[in-house]
C-alpha cells in the first residue's frame, strides 16, 4: 500500500500538468483569430463556395471558380465611398448584339447589347495564390450578388427610358477577376436599353437620324473618369439586326467635343462630368417607300397621258380613264398623310404625291377645255346655219307678215326729225305702241314719244337688214367651211392634245430632275 500511493500521485500530476498546456495553447489560438479578426472581415464566409474546377456546371469554361478567402475586405470598407486615388478611372465598352425598335411615334431606339466595365479598388486584397492562376484566357468567376457588398460604378444612361438586365433560368451576369493590376475587376451583362432619339421627319423618306447613346458616371471628372476600353473582344458597331425595320444601322464613336459635359447643380456650381458612348446612325430604307408609293403614283401620271390618245368625241371612254386615275392617287394620298410621322413641314413624299395629283388634274382640265371649245364651235354652226336659212333679202324695206299691222314707210318715217312735230295722218298704228295708249287718250305728249318710239323702231331694223346684207358672204363662207363633223374641228382637237401631251411630258421630266436633286443629293 505504501509503495503505490506515490505512483498514484505522479500520473495524476502528470495529467494535471498537460491539461494547462492544452488551455493555454487553445488561448493563444483564440487571440490569434481575434486578432486577426480585428484586422480583415470576409462578408462571404457563411456562402457557400464551389470547388475549384472547370467541370463546375455553373462556371463558364475558360474560367476558374472562386474558392473562400480569394477577397479580403477592410472592417471600415464603405461601398458608397469610391475607391481612393483620383480619379478613379472606369474603362468601358460596347457590344451590340441587336437593334430591336425603332418607334418613330415615341422618338425611342430600343438596344440589345453588352457594356462590359473594368475597374479597380485598391482597398481590397486577393488572394496571391489565385491570381498566380489567372491569365488572359482564364479569369476568376466570382458570384455577381457580391456587387451589392462592393463599390460599382454608378452608371447613368442618358435619354433613358427603359433599362433592363435580361435573366433568363439563372442570371446573365459575369463578375471576374482578370490578370491586368491596374483594372482587376470586369462586369458584363446583357441589357435591354430604350433610350430617346430627337428624330425629325422633315425629309421622310430620305432622312437620316444621328442618335446619341450616351452614358456618364453621376461624379465630376476630377473624382470619376470614363474611358474606352481597346481589349481584342470588343466588337465596336456590330450589330445582328434580327428584325425587320424601316432603317439601316450605322454605328460611329462620339466626337472628342461630346466626351466632357458641363452641368449645372441648383444652387448655381458647375462641373464637367465624363462622357461615353456611340452614335446609331439611321438611314431609311428607301425602296420600300419608292417601290409602294413613288413608281406607281408616277405610273399612274403616265396612264391619264393615254387619255389624250382617245378621241375627244370618245367622251364616256377618256372621262372614266381620267377619273379613275385621279380617284386612285386621292386614295393614295390619303394613306401616305395618315402614314407619314409628324414633320414640322410638309415632307417630301407628300410633295411627290400633291404633284402627280395635280398633273393629273390638268389633264382633266385639259379635256375640259377641249369639250368646251367643241360645244362652243358647233352651237356657232348651229348658229350660221339657222342665219343662212333665214337670209334677208337685198332690198332694204322690211314687210311684214299678214299678222301684223301695217306701219308707215321708211320714207316717210325719215322725212321727220326726232323733234319735229309728227302729223297725226302720217301715223299708223302698231301692236307694241297699243300697249302703251288707250282708245280715247288726247294727250300729245304721249303723241309724240309714240311717234319717236316709231321711228326708232324703223331705223333699227333697218340697220339690221344693212348688217345681214354685209354678213351674208362671211356667213355663207363659214357655213362652206365648218360643218359639225368636219375634219378641221377633228384636226384643231387633235392638235390640242398633242400639243398639251408633250407640254406634260417636258413638266413632269422637269419636275423630277429637281425632286431628286434637290431631295437626294
Amino acid at each position: 500500500m505504501i509503495s503505490i500511493r506515490p505512483f498514484g500521485l505522479g500520473l495524476w500530476s502528470l495529467l494535471a500538468v498537460s491539461m494547462r498546456l492544452l488551455l493555454r495553447i487553445n488561448t493563444v489560438l483564440i487571440l490569434m483569430r481575434l486578432v486577426q479578426a480585428q484586422l480583415f472581415e470576409d462578408p462571404w464566409d457563411q456562402l457557400d463556395q464551389c470547388s475549384c474546377s472547370n467541370e463546375d456546371a455553373d462556371v463558364p469554361v475558360g474560367f476558374l471558380s472562386l474558392v473562400g478567402g480569394a477577397l479580403k475586405v477592410p472592417r471600415d470598407y464603405n461601398k458608397n465611398v469610391q475607391p481612393p486615388g483620383k480619379p478613379t478611372i472606369v474603362d468601358i465598352g460596347f457590344i451590340v448584339n441587336d437593334v430591336l425598335e425603332i418607334d418613330d411615334d415615341a422618338y425611342s431606339v430600343t438596344l440589345k447589347m453588352e457594356m462590359p466595365m473594368y475597374w479597380n479598388d485598391s482597398r481590397i486584397q486577393f488572394n496571391t495564390t489565385l491570381l498566380d492562376q489567372v491569365s488572359p484566357n482564364r479569369w476568376l468567376y466570382i458570384d455577381p450578388n457580391w456587387k451589392d457588398d462592393l463599390w460599382f460604378p454608378s452608371l447613368v444612361v442618358q435619354n433613358m427610358q427603359e433599362f433592363k438586365t435580361i435573366t433568363s433560368i439563372k442570371s446573365n451576369e459575369k463578375l471576374m477577376i482578370t490578370e491586368i493590376p491596374d483594372k482587376r475587376f470586369h462586369y458584363v451583362a446583357m441589357h435591354l436599353i430604350k433610350f430617346t432619339c430627337g428624330l425629325k421627319f422633315d425629309f421622310f423618306p430620305f432622312d437620316i437620324h444621328l442618335c446619341s447613346m450616351k452614358v456618364h458616371l453621376d461624379s465630376p471628372v476630377e473624382e470619376l473618369s470614363l474611358d474606352f476600353f481597346h481589349g481584342s473582344h470588343l466588337k465596336w458597331g456590330w450589330a445582328n439586326t434580327t428584325t425587320i425595320l424601316d432603317y439601316g444601322i450605322d454605328f460611329e464613336p462620339l466626337s472628342i467635343e461630346a466626351l466632357l459635359e458641363t452641368n449645372t447643380m441648383f444652387n448655381g456650381i458647375t462641373y464637367q462630368k465624363s462622357i461615353s458612348g456611340f452614335v446609331v446612325k439611321l438611314s431609311r430604307k428607301v425602296s420600300v417607300y419608292l417601290f409602294n408609293y413613288f413608281i406607281p403614283s408616277g405610273l399612274f401620271v403616265v396612264v391619264s397621258w393615254v387619255s389624250l390618245i382617245i378621241p375627244p368625241d370618245a367622251v364616256p371612254g377618256r372621262v372614266a380613264l381620267i377619273i379613275t386615275t385621279f380617284l386612285v392617287l386621292v386614295n393614295i394620298a390619303n394613306t401616305v398623310f395618315s402614314s407619314s410621322p409628324t414633320a414640322d413641314t410638309i415632307n417630301p413624299i407628300q410633295v411627290w404625291i400633291l404633284a402627280c395629283i395635280v398633273f393629273v388634274f390638268m389633264t382633266v382640265l385639259e379635256y375640259a377645255y377641249i369639250l368646251f371649245m367643241m360645244r362652243r364651235v358647233k352651237r356657232h354652226i348651229l348658229m350660221a346655219n339657222n342665219l343662212k336659212k333665214n337670209k334677208p333679202r337685198k332690198s332694204s324695206k322690211v314687210y311684214t307678215t299678214e299678222e301684223t299691222p301695217k306701219i308707215s314707210t321708211l320714207s316717210s318715217a325719215r322725212t321727220h326729225s326726232l323733234t319735229s312735230p309728227i302729223p297725226e295722218h302720217d301715223y299708223v298704228d302698231c301692236g307694241t305702241v297699243k300697249e302703251f295708249l288707250t282708245d280715247g287718250a288726247k294727250n300729245n305728249r304721249m303723241s309724240n314719244i309714240r311717234r319717236r318710239l316709231e321711228v326708232i323702231r324703223n331705223r333699227f331694223l333697218d340697220w339690221r337688214s344693212k348688217v345681214r346684207s354685209a354678213l351674208s358672204p362671211i356667213l355663207d363662207d363659214l357655213l362652206d367651211n365648218f360643218q359639225p363633223d368636219d375634219t378641221n374641228l377633228q384636226l384643231l382637237m387633235a392638235n390640242t392634245d398633242f400639243v398639251f401631251f408633250w407640254i406634260m411630258i417636258m413638266s413632269f421630266m422637269i419636275f423630277n430632275i429637281i425632286y431628286w436633286t434637290y431631295y437626294t443629293l
